[in-house]
């Protein structure tokens, strides 16, 4: 027997949700080598990006990305600029998917497009989720600015061509994944993988020029009364600590604060704005996520 017929055999007996992950792992690998190829035989000269340059250097210490419709949030990331991966993490239950929606459907108020790729929820859980947060007149307006994926089997390898469908058939200026370690359940080598696809994720934000939010979570929650969580909690810590340019953890102590929800600033990549383990507490009331009063003070 020879390889071709053996690897079909081999093919023909995987389920059909399997042979359409190996076909788009196959295919995004070849389109990744073509580019990576021609890519090498291209170069560009600095002079060429005078007019983004000077832009950056007049706006430096402002806030040159999307507005997270939250001036705390906004003065600790300086905006979602384009290009970025904005990572969301924490322990399970502590209130980093509904940051994210909070964040995404402020987003949509602005009047911008987003993606919400979700693989734990239901669209329709989703949708009563980002209902209750927007508001019965503001999910009105809202409604058609706000997308979600269509397939519920989606493999990183995919999500390429996912984002540049949203760019092009709806403008699409965020893209929220929820969550990065869905992608990881049915491979061994976990580790690498992460690395594989937190280096994806970024180079789709710059290929696309579009701010992603990716949710990733902890790999054990530590005890709130000793220690606050931080990067190295989570899973692929090292993977993430290299590719994102923003890193923001999430937790809860409900035994001080019931009502809070506690986010941190760990990394912030080439930015003016709150110093890095800068802490903020959040009131966290009906999926809402308030804003605290202006005059408080930022624990800095």
């Amino acid at each position: 027997m020879d390889n071709l017929t053996f690897l079909k055999g081999k093919i023909e007996a995987l389920k059909p949700a399997d042979q359409v992950k190996l076909y788009e792992y196959v295919l995004g690998a070849s389109v990744e080598t073509a580019k990576s190829a021609r890519a090498e035989l291209e170069f560009e000269m600095l002079a060429d990006y005078h007019d983004e340059i000077e832009f950056r250097m007049k706006n430096w210490g402002k806030i040159m990305g999307l507005h997270t419709g939250n001036w705390v949030l906004d003065r600790m990331t300086m905006g979602l600029a384009p290009g970025e991966l904005i990572i969301i993490g924490g322990a399970t239950s502590n209130g980093k998917t509904v940051l994210s929606m909070n964040i995404a459907a402020n987003v949509a108020k602005q009047g911008k497009s987003v993606l919400f790729v979700t693989l734990e929820m239901t669209h329709g859980e989703a949708g009563v989720r980002f209902r209750k947060i927007l508001g019965e007149e503001q999910y009105d307006k809202c409604g058609a600015t706000i997308f979600f994926q269509k397939n519920d089997e989606l493999s990183w390898h995919s999500i390429d061509g996912l984002i540049r469908k949203a760019k092009e058939e709806a403008d699409c200026e965020l893209v929220v994944i929820d969550h990065l370690h869905y992608f990881t359940r049915e491979i061994q080598n976990i580790a690498d993988e992460l690395g594989n696809i937190t280096k994806e994720l970024k180079k789709n934000a710059i290929r696309h020029q579009l701010p992603i939010i990716l949710i990733s979570h902890t790999r054990k929650a530590p005890d709130s009364h000793t220690r606050k969580t931080g990067i190295n909690d989570l899973r692929g810590s090292s993977y993430i600590a290299q590719d994102a340019d923003i890193v923001l953890m999430v937790e809860r102590n409900l035994k001080e604060f019931p009502n809070d929800i506690i986010v941190t600033l760990e990394k912030n990549r080439n930015r003016y704005g709150c110093k890095v383990g800068t802490s903020y507490h959040f009131e966290f009331r009906e999926l809402k996520v308030i804003e605290p009063s202006r005059n408080d003070r930022f624990n800095e």
